[in-house]
């Protein structure tokens, strides 16, 4: 009995300790920390075929995403190998980036490449492939300067079996190491990842960076399956796949949008107006594919307005298949005449909730912090002034080069510095102002003393130049007297051709005359 009782005593005990440990259940991904638990499994030697230790660590870099660490050692020849692999999701889309280097700071940007990026330098015809160097983190000139290293360590046996080829390696390292040491000018490196887990440090963050192009694109079939994901989320049926397409295609070419209306009449009479209001609630159904599984679906839109401004339309996409979703803001109607430039000086938390439209040409800039965001920043979004500035927070936040014990500490001080006067604007500790630059004037500060002035805010119409003109792609579109235009093109393109056939008859007398002249004067001479 007394065995018993110890026995069920101990049971009790450690389910005790068992629950205990799973309410206190660590997370699979802890932040980077010296006392982080490593993992270590036992794994063939790929260079001498024994058995080594490989050491895997689950971690989080601050202010990026979760990464696990690997480690290889091999005891019995030596031999080492280290890899980092992103523990997180792979991005919607894929990324390219394209840094103009030209001094030894743009050598010393970091660079994340992924297991599936690709690093090329155009002008070099030179290319990292994806397996190559995968899984680092390094600055430019470490990717560069590790490349001539693994060119040169096979060169001495090359050039004893193919001396043809080690002398061409050979003017190649020398090509390398010149643009590495920036010998020939400025140069573009290029860094392709299909996953979107690669970037390229920005030193001028959160600016813009002028030598550094973002560009986002849709991943084909191929570079899916590399990426580890299956093409379609139906690829098994594809016959009925291409025949929803070409279903689709047909509604797109031959139909109208279907409309649904969402309010309903309450009373028989209708008010002067009404008849507007309901026509602005109607939702619009369009057929279309999804950005990210290619399946059909359908894109919804609404007419609305904001008052004292114009009319905006609302689109919503919702894929039944993959769950992915999607809203943009796009301004209705006309592009104005005039650009817009609106200022407000906000004071208080009052002005910190009204809210703002910001279209996708509009400019931001706040003097106080010297900050200046592009066309195309953030996107088009319907939010308040709060909101815009928690957003410019949390984009650089994700931004893994401006913290850290890695990160440069001019840069880290800029950002801590940045980060605390950005923080008091949003607790309305201090007064900031906020401009607002659109060259279309679809672009809107809420107005609380509407409809009077707002005595805090200050609107400009400005024209536009020829370069925000053809930025828009205005300076291509004629809207009046076509025919008139295409006349006048004729009668100028067929005056030119007669002028042109003139010079050519006058060009071809002139030389009939002078070959005539010179066999005249042939046999006397």
């Amino acid at each position: 009995m007394v065995g018993t009782t110890e026995t069920q005593k101990d049971n009790k005990d450690s389910t005790s300790t068992s629950t205990t440990t799973t309410n206190e259940e660590r997370p699979l991904f802890e932040d980077l920390d010296p006392s982080s638990e490593v993992t270590e499994i036992e794994s063939l030697c790929m260079n001498c075929h024994e058995n080594g230790i490989t050491k895997i660590m689950l971690t989080k870099v601050p202010y990026f995403r979760e990464i696990i660490i690997m480690n290889f050692e091999c005891p019995h020849c030596d031999y080492t190998s280290k890899e980092i692999q992103y523990g997180g999701k792979i991005e919607d889309k894929g990324a390219r980036l394209e840094l103009t280097v030209k001094n030894a700071r743009d050598l010393n940007r970091q660079v994340v490449k992924s297991d599936t990026a690709t690093v090329t330098i155009p002008s070099l015809e030179f290319e990292i492939p994806a397996q190559t160097q995968k899984g680092s983190i390094n600055t430019i000139e470490g990717f560069l300067s590790q490349s001539i290293d693994g060119l040169e360590k096979a060169q001495v046996l090359r050039r004893i079996e193919d001396a043809e080829t080690a002398d061409k390696i050979d003017s190649f390292i020398s090509l390398l190491t010149s643009t590495l040491h920036l010998e020939k000018g400025p140069f573009v490196f290029v860094v392709d990842d299909p996953s979107g887990n690669s970037y390229i440090e920005n030193p001028l963050a959160p600016n813009e960076d002028p030598q550094l192009k973002i560009t986002h694109y849709v991943r084909t079939e191929q570079q899916d399956i590399a990426c580890g994901l299956t093409p379609h989320t139906h690829a098994n049926n594809t016959q009925a796949h291409e025949q929803a397409r070409e279903k689709i295609n047909q509604q797109i070419a031959n139909t109208t949008p279907s409309t649904t209306t969402t309010t309903t009449t309450t009373s028989s009479y209708t008010h002067p107006g009404d008849e507007d209001k309901d026509k602005e609630k109607e939702v619009m159904t369009f057929p279309d594919f999804c950005t990210s599984c290619g399946e059909p679906g359908e894109l919804r839109m609404v007419q609305t307005s904001i008052p004292y401004f114009k009319d905006i339309v609302l689109m919503a996409y919702n894929c039944e298949y993959c769950g992915y979703k999607s809203n943009e803001i796009k301004a209705g109607g006309a592009i104005s005449a005039k650009g817009r430039r609106i200022t407000l000086k906000v004071e208080n938390l009052e002005d910190l909730s009204r809210d703002i439209l910001k279209s996708e040409t509009a400019n931001v800039y706040i003097p106080e912090l010297d900050l200046h965001l592009g066309t195309g920043t953030l996107g088009g979004r319907f939010t308040t002034i709060e909101g815009l500035l928690s957003q410019i927070l949390d984009e650089l936040e994700s931004n893994p080069f401006v913290r850290g014990d890695s990160s440069d500490p001019e840069a880290r001080e800029k950002y801590n510095h940045f980060v605390g006067t950005l923080t008091s604007f949003l607790d309305g500790t201090k007064k900031f102002t906020i401009e607002l630059d659109d060259p279309v004037a679809n672009s809107h500060i809420q107005n609380l003393f509407a409809p009077d002035p707002d005595p805090n805010m200050t609107i400009e119409d400005y024209e536009r130049d020829w370069q925000q003109n053809e930025d828009l792609g205005l300076n291509d579109i004629k809207t009046e007297n076509y025919g008139e235009d295409e006349h006048d093109e004729k009668e100028e393109s067929e005056k030119h051709e007669k002028e042109e056939k003139g010079k050519e008859n006058v060009h071809n007398g002139g030389e009939e005359k002078s070959i005539e002249g010179h066999s005249e004067t042939k046999p006397g001479g």
